[in-house]
């Protein structure tokens, strides 16, 4: 089997049909891929959804996190490459094609690829997710690896990386910066290893459809994230790096005078709600 693909979920049943429809109906080989889904505890209606999906491999890890999920799906898949996406994406007709394809033409051990907000999303929103998917091709195009990071909604590994370098750190249940300790360990363990972003490998993000909803997310994102430089490597991109994003961000859409300037305005408001949730967790003494 080539491909394994495993989505964790926890009270999703609002989005989770939408995603198991795309997972269904991709342009592979049927015979190629299985879906793993694994339940973390569900209290919904996400299980019953799942269930009536035929053929999908149905899951159960009681808590723990979606870290601990995951493992529980690396640990019971079949294919020779493994790939992650979140209960509330929806994926691209082409996503297993574009992340086979993409492992086995470049060579690579990991491949990432784009994180796109609903089609009809604002332009504001569309602002924020041009600067977030520039900023991961720029870092693993043109950075340092101690830069390089990840995103569990949309990863995918060859399997013999996973067994090499083993699973998800269940450690990181709380603390986002699981997906770079992730991609940070198979820099270090796996040798030769190569990480690849993939344009075509695309996913659409349901849960955030307004900016008001992105900024909360950013803001959770600030209060739970906890650098671990020194546990594993991964180091933030500095600031002279990051205006070198906004300009690639800038010249890949042909964003012109005004756009620029819109954009500049949208990335300051985002920084300042992410570095208020930092504030609000060192207010109450690192804890979230």
């Amino acid at each position: 089997m080539r491909l394994s693909v495993i989505v964790p979920f926890l009270d999703e049943e609002k989005y989770i049909r939408r995603l198991l429809e795309t997972l269904v109906n991709q342009d592979f080989d049927k015979k190629e891929y299985e879906i793993i889904f694994v339940d973390n505890g569900s209290t919904d209606g996400s299980r019953a959804i799942v269930s009536q999906f035929g053929g999908v491999v149905l899951l159960r890890e009681e808590g723990g996190g979606a870290y601990k999920a995951r493992n529980a799906g690396l640990k019971a898949a079949k294919g020779e490459i493994i790939a992650c996406t979140d209960a509330d994406c929806v994926v691209s007709k082409d996503w297993l094609a574009a992340i086979y394809k993409g492992i086995r033409d470049l060579g690579a051990s990991v491949v990432l690829g784009q994180i796109n907000f609903p089609q009809n999303s604002s332009a504001a929103l569309r602002i924020f997710e041009d600067y977030n998917n520039a900023k991961l091709e720029y870092t693993l195009k043109y950075c340092e690896p101690k830069y390089y990071y990840g995103n569990a909604g949309n990863i995918a590994f060859k399997a013999d990386v996973v067994r090499k370098v083993g699973p998800f750190s269940e450690k990181m249940t709380r603390i986002i910066d699981g997906d770079a300790e992730m991609v940070q360990r198979c820099l270090a363990e796996y040798e030769g290893c190569k990480i690849a972003y993939l344009e075509d490998m695309k996913i659409e993000h349901q849960e955030v459809a307004t900016v008001s909803a992105w900024l909360k997310k950013i803001y959770i994102y600030g209060r739970w994230h906890v650098p671990g430089k020194q546990e594993y490597g991964y180091a933030p991109l500095p600031l002279k790096q990051r205006f070198a994003v906004f300009d690639y961000c800038c010249r890949n859409n042909k964003y012109g005078p005004w756009k620029k300037m819109a954009a500049l305005f949208f990335l300051a408001l985002g920084t300042l709600f992410i570095e208020s949730g930092r504030l609000a967790r060192k207010l109450k003494g690192g804890r979230g």
